[in-house]
């Protein structure tokens, strides 16, 4: 049994002196020698030091479990912050001109599923896997993507031993270059007619 009495001057003295609180019985029925009630919950919070006198008493909103709202743009949950970006790039193609390759568009849309901190690890054999095509294809499309502005080589990997990393953007990070010369091997879709 918890033999833990109200200090002299303390909230628990002030405020409800006669009350102990339940999570301190023990498993035991009675309450100890002088105290002739079980604690509300809100008097065990005083008591067990979980809430304030200032709060006890009114004068301060309570705690919130969740943390309060930092100034300027509140955090965003990282899936929402994923599909935003998602949608930000899907929409933005629909304009662009020349347009992205449908392969370049797919490995563009993996390799942002794989970003951490606007980075993603990968090799040319990882995506030749992932996509089964050449890896000549995929080098092209890589290039492809980089000079749309979507992808930035950061580090090259080394043969078998590390993976390239890329900054993978959602926006092209200067609208992109419209390198005219690449337009054959881009394909963009034709009209039907």
């Amino acid at each position: 049994m918890n033999h833990r009495r109200p200090e002299p001057d303390s909230a628990w003295a002030r405020h409800c002196p006669d009350a102990f609180p339940r999570e301190w019985l023990d498993g035991l029925k009675s309450l100890p020698e002088g105290f002739l009630t079980v604690a509300t919950p809100r008097e065990a919070d005083l008591i067990c030091g979980r809430v304030t006198e200032a709060v006890y008493l009114g004068r301060t909103p309570p705690p919130s479990s969740t943390p309060a709202k930092a100034k300027g743009k509140p955090a965003r949950n990282p899936v929402v912050k994923k599909l935003q970006g998602l949608n930000r790039f899907l929409d933005g193609l629909k304009d662009r001109r020349p347009q992205l390759t449908p392969l370049a568009v797919a490995i563009w849309c993996w390799l942002w599923k794989c970003e951490a901190g606007g980075l993603a690890k990968t090799s040319e054999r990882q995506l030749e896997k992932r996509f089964g095509t050449a890896r000549k294809t995929i080098r092209g499309r890589l290039r492809e993507l980089e000079r749309a502005g979507f992808l930035e080589l950061r580090r090259r990997g080394s043969k078998g031993r590390s993976s390239t990393v890329y900054r993978v953007r959602a926006r092209p990070a200067d609208g992109g270059r419209d390198d005219s010369s690449t337009g054959a091997e881009r394909n963009p879709p034709q009209g039907s007619g």
